[in-house]
């Protein structure tokens, strides 16, 4: 499961930037499509990597970034959280995404 790893790594972001004394409160997270982030193993993820320490309790709020179509027919451009989406004119859509995840913000209380 890389959401685990994923976690741990923003973790890390946010140690390295919070003051020491410092207790997180919330973390907002954007992941793009081509990640495949599982929300559920995501929270999962979340709660057991935090279960002590100065996230602790922490809501973690994850936004997933959909994909971009572009159909192959019409050319008409679009978004769609399904990679598999069909353009209205029948055409093929393809899929373009990110695999970026980035720390939009965090909450901390010192």
């Amino acid at each position: 499961m890389h959401e685990m790893s994923l976690i741990e790594s923003v973790l890390e972001t946010i140690r390295r930037h919070a003051p020491a004394s410092a207790r997180v409160l919330s973390v907002k997270l954007e992941a793009g499509a081509l990640l495949g982030v599982d929300p559920q193993a995501m929270q999962w993820a979340w709660q057991a990597a935090t279960v002590d320490g100065f996230c602790h309790g922490a809501r973690l709020d994850l936004t997933l970034l959909p994909w971009s179509l572009t159909c192959d027919s019409c050319g008409r451009v679009w978004t769609d959280p399904d990679p598999y989406s069909p353009c209205p004119c029948g055409g093929a859509a393809l899929p373009r995404g990110t695999a970026e995840m980035r720390l939009v913000s965090f909450e901390i209380d010192d």
